[in-house]
C-alpha cells in the first residue's frame, strides 16, 4: 500500500522527468533547485523501494519499475486534470478549459476560425495559448501541462504522445516585389539553394523541410538570415532582406500588401500538419468540440504549387 506522504507533485515531476530526460534541464523548466526536483523523485523511490531512473551524465531514463509507473501516472495525471474540468463544467464555474500550443501564424490562418466557433459556443471557456515554433517547443508544453493538444507540421514518433493527422498545408516563397524573382510565376526547388533564406527559429521545422527535399537533388540551403519569430521574417522580406517560406494561406493572406509576392514552389510537398496529445481519449469535452470544429473549419488551402 502506498504512503501517504506521497503527492502529486511528486509524481507529476517524476512523469516530466522521465519525459525530458534530464534533470537539471527540469529544474530550469520549473525553475527550481536540482536538488529540490530529484528529491521529489527519491521520495517516490523510497516509498516503492525501487530505482525508478538510471542517472548518468548524459541524462536520466526509466527503470523497469520507472516505466511501469510512468505508463499508469502519465495516464493518470492526464485523467485527473480532465476530471477537473469536467467538474469545473458541471458547477457552472466555467465552459471548461482548453490549452492549445501552436505556432501564432497557424493560429492567425488557420486555426483562428474554430477557436472563434468554441469561444462562441462557450463564452466562459478558459482558454489558453501557448505560441511556439518548433515541434520540441510545442512536445514540451504537452509534457509540462501548458498544452491539452499541439498543432505541429511534420509530426515523428515520439514516446508517450498520440498523433492524429489533419491536412497536408503547400508552401509558398515570399519574396519584396522589387526582388528579381518577384517576376516569375513560379519557383523551381532548385531556385531556393540560391536564395537568401530567412530561418524561423534554430530548430526550424520548414528549413528542415526545404534542405531535406534539396538534398535529394544534390543541392544544399544556405541560410542567410534566422529569427525568432514569423513576424520577423516578414519584415525581412519586407525590407528586401531576404525570402521566406510560409504556408501557402499565410503567404496568399500577406500578399494584400502591395510590396509582398507570394510565389509556388514547384518540387516542395506539401506540408503534413496534425494534432498531438498525450492521450487522446482523455481529453476533455471542450477538447472534443474544438476537434471537431477544426475538421469541419479546416480545408485543403488554395495556392498548391
Amino acid at each position: 500500500m502506498l504512503s501517504r506522504s506521497m503527492t502529486l507533485e511528486d509524481l507529476r515531476i517524476f512523469v516530466i522527468a522521465a519525459e525530458t530526460g534530464s534533470m537539471s534541464e527540469l529544474a530550469r523548466t520549473l525553475g527550481r533547485t536540482q536538488p529540490a526536483v530529484a528529491h521529489h523523485v527519491r521520495r517516490l523511490e523510497q516509498e516503492l523501494g525501487a530505482p525508478l531512473l538510471d542517472r548518468t551524465q548524459r541524462g536520466v531514463t526509466l527503470t523497469e519499475a520507472g516505466r511501469a509507473l510512468y505508463d499508469r501516472a502519465s495516464a493518470a495525471l492526464a485523467g485527473l486534470r480532465t476530471a477537473e474540468s469536467e467538474i469545473e463544467t458541471i458547477r457552472g464555474a466555467s465552459d471548461g478549459t482548453l490549452a492549445l500550443a501552436a505556432s501564432s501564424g497557424t493560429v492567425r490562418h488557420t486555426l483562428k476560425p474554430a477557436i472563434l466557433a468554441l469561444r462562441r459556443r462557450r463564452p466562459n471557456l478558459d482558454f489558453r495559448l501557448a505560441c511556439s515554433n518548433t515541434l520540441e517547443q510545442q512536445l514540451d508544453a504537452l509534457r509540462e501541462r501548458r498544452a491539452d493538444l499541439a498543432f505541429v507540421a511534420r509530426w515523428r514518433a515520439t514516446p508517450g504522445f498520440a498523433y492524429r493527422p489533419q491536412l497536408e498545408m503547400p508552401s509558398m516563397l515570399l519574396v519584396h516585389r522589387t526582388d528579381p524573382l518577384a517576376r516569375r510565376q513560379r519557383v523551381d526547388l532548385e531556385r531556393l539553394a540560391a536564395t537568401r533564406f530567412i530561418a524561423i527559429g534554430e530548430q526550424s521545422t520548414t528549413s528542415e523541410f526545404v534542405r531535406e527535399h534539396l538534398a535529394e537533388r544534390g543541392h544544399q540551403l544556405a541560410i542567410t538570415h534566422t529569427v525568432d519569430t514569423e513576424g520577423t521574417a516578414i519584415l525581412f522580406v519586407e525590407l528586401g532582406l531576404g525570402h521566406a517560406v510560409l504556408p501557402a494561406v499565410q503567404a496568399l493572406a500577406l500578399t494584400k500588401r502591395t510590396d509582398l509576392r507570394a510565389l509556388p514552389v514547384r518540387g516542395l510537398p506539401p506540408t503534413p500538419l496534425g494534432w498531438v496529445a498525450r492521450d487522446f481519449a482523455l481529453l476533455s469535452t471542450a477538447a472534443r468540440e474544438f476537434l471537431a470544429l477544426c475538421d469541419r473549419t479546416l480545408s485543403q488551402p488554395r495556392g498548391r504549387a
